[in-house]
């Protein structure tokens, strides 16, 4: 249920950290147990811990809990007046019971309102204190619940090391150390990329020992001791949740926007479809630039990266050049220039510079960064897990 969340928001910032949101939740709301202070769990190997940890099931009447969000993503000076509780970080409270109820509360720490998000297993919709628009989506319907849990692969310590295994080539994963979060006693383990070519540093979960329930997620940027991202469960409590906690609707005067997960459902299955007769991709600088009407900019190399690929980007007859490979690859997409628009950042306030004799707009965070330009009728868009300064050396390659 919890994933449908991420489709509540229209920014992409907020749906990817809407996405680690519903993450903590959906381990909160399978997590039981009693509240204790300080203790940790015995030290294990981590298929182990993976595994006894998903294997123990027990009664569960609800879950109350604080959360915290930290955002450090994004600069304060770029977010501006007024962020709101994904921009820029919030508190709250979290509450779910065994009916499939469940509701979060976010109050933003740069006076930008609330983040409410109520779901069931009908509908989910999420408010902003600082727009008047609430996103409503309708549930699909469940068939056949029973006997799609009866055919679940058991999690065992043979099938964690396997799914280890599996993704050993590309990510190093650390040994659980015992910890506490939220008054539980959990194990903590950090993820690095094998490819260190990008500005992603890794990521730092922790769960609970006894159920599995996900209690703490951060993610980290190269250069920086404290996470960009952090959300993390406090005071976790359970026990039965009054239904008042989920008797709250809309504001009277918001405009909604409705959504259906079924048809976003389907659209994707549609596609998904129709890709298996989809003709093979035009690639390659002699084959793009035929099918373009304006000259392809695409240099042999760019900010100290060789061209890796150009290919033709899709009914917006766009051309995708990358540089480089691995996630610290760049990628220029580059279109025939439309008619200016007002520009809609979602809020937030884009630098504008000169660089290589253009005006660009940039926008830079921990992890990756935008730049976008206009020159001699086409459209130029760049991003990469690099700093803006590496973006603007490309700049000025092109």
């Amino acid at each position: 249920m919890i994933r449908f969340l991420r489709t509540a928001s229209s920014r992409a910032l907020g749906a990817a950290t809407l996405g680690l949101t519903g993450l903590l939740v959906g381990g909160a709301m399978v997590a039981t147990g009693a509240l204790s202070s300080d203790a940790k769990p015995a030290p294990k190997s981590l298929a182990r811990a993976v595994a006894d940890s998903q294997t123990t099931q027990g009664t569960f009447s609800g879950v109350t809990a604080r959360v915290t969000f930290k955002n450090s993503l994004i600069d304060s000076s770029v977010v501006g007046q007024g962020r709101d509780p994904l921009l820029g970080g919030g508190s709250g409270r979290l509450w779910a019971d065994n009916k499939g109820n469940l509701r979060i509360e976010l109050q933003s720490d740069g006076g930008g309102g609330d983040l409410q998000i109520l779901a069931n297993d009908k509908q989910v919709w999420v408010s902003y204190g600082t727009t008047s628009t609430v996103y409503r989506a309708a549930m699909p319907a469940r068939a056949d619940k029973k006997r799609k849990a009866d055919t679940r692969t058991p999690i065992t310590v043979t099938t964690v090391e396997q799914a280890l295994k599996a993704i050993a080539g590309d990510v190093t994963i650390s040994d659980p150390t015992p910890d506490n979060v939220g008054g539980q006693p959990a194990y903590t383990v950090t993820m690095e990329p094998k490819d260190k070519s990008g500005l992603l540093a890794g990521a730092r979960v922790s769960w609970d020992a006894t159920n599995g329930a996900p209690l703490a997620v951060a993610l980290l940027a190269k250069g920086q001791t404290d996470p960009v991202l952090d959300l993390r469960a406090t005071d976790v409590q359970f026990g039965p949740v009054g239904e008042s906690m989920f008797a709250i609707t809309p504001p009277a005067d918001a405009k909604v926007e409705n959504m259906s997960v079924a048809e976003l459902l389907a659209k994707g299955k549609a596609g998904k479809a129709k890709s298996t007769k989809r003709a093979k991709p035009v690639t390659g600088l002699t084959a793009v630039q035929a099918a373009l009407p304006f000259t392809v900019n695409a240099p042999a190399s760019l900010a100290g990266m060789d061209r890796t690929e150009v290919m033709l980007l899709g009914k917006d007859k766009s051309a995708v050049i990358t540089y480089g490979t691995g996630l610290g690859a760049i990628a220029v997409i580059e279109s025939a220039a439309k008619p200016a628009k007002k520009a809609n950042a979602g809020g937030l306030e884009l630098a504008t510079k000169t660089v290589g004799g253009v005006t660009i707009t940039e926008f830079g965070t921990a992890l990756g960064s935008i730049a976008m330009f206009t020159r001699d009728g086409v459209s130029y868009t760049l991003v990469g897990s690099v700093t803006t300064a590496t973006l603007e050396s490309a700049v000025r390659g092109l």
